[in-house]
């Protein structure tokens, strides 16, 4: 990645917005190991959280609460709803009446599953502008037919899916690699309908620039495991109560992603922006990178493809790559991830709870068994990530020193 075209960006340029829950804060107490030193938002389902846990986090771990409803209690119901859908939707707007728009320049917007590599997030903000309005993330939903060309198939992330790359984006291989296959993504300032329609190559706009389908909400939104950087100059462009009112008038696709989604189209007429450096290397995604191949998951919208929610895969290369083995690929993601999301609900299926309760880094675990897991991986991935930075700076100082 070159070198940053704006004025580098700062731990203290940052918030970090986490929708969590009260018998899930050893998921949040985990996060504290990768969220040293950036002020943190933690959305909860209880108002003014007492106690020594959160004590130490307002006064040693730089963290502030903020109380949201459920979606429950507002009668709005989804087969593929979740109960905090609403309160995700809303912790961008929580983070921002809380901090205030003078207070930062970016928000790191995830759960509390999701895990950010904030350094490598610090490298790839310093080359964007914080006052365009940017929703960076790599890691996004979009259908396409199933092979059997009868059924649908939700994907995540999908290379088809519409999206721009940053503005006066430069990258040595722009122009020089495209697969027909995926949306034939081009820099915008900002992000907008009409730049999607300039650009789309797979057919998806009609003659009057109108999407033909799957509009931003409907099947086309992005994944909060994996997490999504906003831009002040986003958040500028809409009150709490603008994204509140919005929100709460929608009765339809009201998982958190689709309410976000359709509220910045509906209301801004953006769409996401791809960070571009993994959009022209196939081998390279910022946001949740996974190994595995598609875990397939059949809900009541239909089935979906996951090729992300890969923390043992990152995990194995971050091992690999502190013993010096890892390849120039392998090498080239690990030095652009931005996030990876634990799935909290899983993650024991991919680890064994025996062994990892013997591991350095549980000694202090006292939270419940069921997310165990969940909580080594947080902080497996830190420790090995930190470590992996600390040999990359090593091998730069050998590189320049002269002997």
């Amino acid at each position: 990645m070159p070198e940053p075209t704006h004025a580098p960006v700062q731990r203290s340029d940052l918030l970090i917005a986490i929708t969590s829950a009260e018998d899930r804060s050893s998921l949040t107490q985990a996060s504290r190991e990768w969220r040293k030193g950036v002020r943190t938002l933690i959305a909860l389902d209880i108002p003014n959280p007492a106690g020594a846990l959160y004590q130490a986090g307002r006064h040693e771990h730089n963290e502030s609460y903020a109380y949201y409803t459920n979606i429950s209690s507002l009668n709005m119901t989804s087969p593929d709803g979740k109960a905090d859908d609403l309160r995700s939707a809303m912790t961008p707007f929580l983070t921002n009446q809380s901090y205030g728009v003078d207070s930062y320049k970016w928000i790191l917007f995830g759960e509390d599953d999701t895990v950010f590599f904030v350094e490598n997030a610090l490298k790839l903000l310093g080359h964007l502008d914080p006052d365009l309005p940017y929703f960076l993330t790599d890691n996004i939903h979009y259908p396409q037919k199933h092979i059997d060309g009868e059924q649908y198939v939700g994907v995540h992330p999908n290379p088809r899916a519409p999206r721009c790359l940053p503005c006066a984006y430069a990258d040595p291989l722009l122009g020089h690699y495209h697969n027909p296959l995926t949306f034939n993504a081009t820099p915008a300032c900002p992000c907008t309908q009409a730049a999607i329609c300039n650009a789309d190559n797979l057919w998806l706009t009609d003659e009057s620039c109108n999407l033909k389908f799957n509009q931003p909400g409907n099947g086309h939104f992005f994944h909060k495991g994996a997490g999504a950087i906003m831009s002040v100059g986003l958040m500028r462009m809409l009150t709490f109560h603008q994204a509140e009112q919005f929100m709460r008038n929608r009765t339809r696709y009201p998982q958190a992603e689709s309410m976000l989604a359709e509220l910045l189209w509906s209301k801004l007429g953006l769409f996401p922006t791809d960070p571009g450096y993994g959009y022209l290397r196939p081998h390279v995604r910022l946001f949740d990178p996974g190994w595995r191949g598609p875990s397939l998951t059949h809900t009541a919208s239909g089935l979906t493809a996951d090729y992300g929610n890969d923390p043992i895969g990152l995990i194995t290369r971050l091992e690999v790559a502190v013993q010096g083995w890892c390849d120039v690929e392998c090498e080239d993601q690990l030095q652009h991830t931005i996030s990876s999301h634990l799935d909290a609900q899983h993650a024991s299926q991919h680890v064994d709870l025996d062994v990892i309760s013997t591991h350095a880094v549980m000694q202090n675990f006292a939270g419940p068994a069921q997310q165990a897991a969940a909580v080594y991986l947080h902080l497996q991935l830190t420790e090995l990530m930190d470590k992996y930075s600390q040999q990359q700076q090593h091998r730069k100082w050998f590189d320049t020193y002269d002997f």
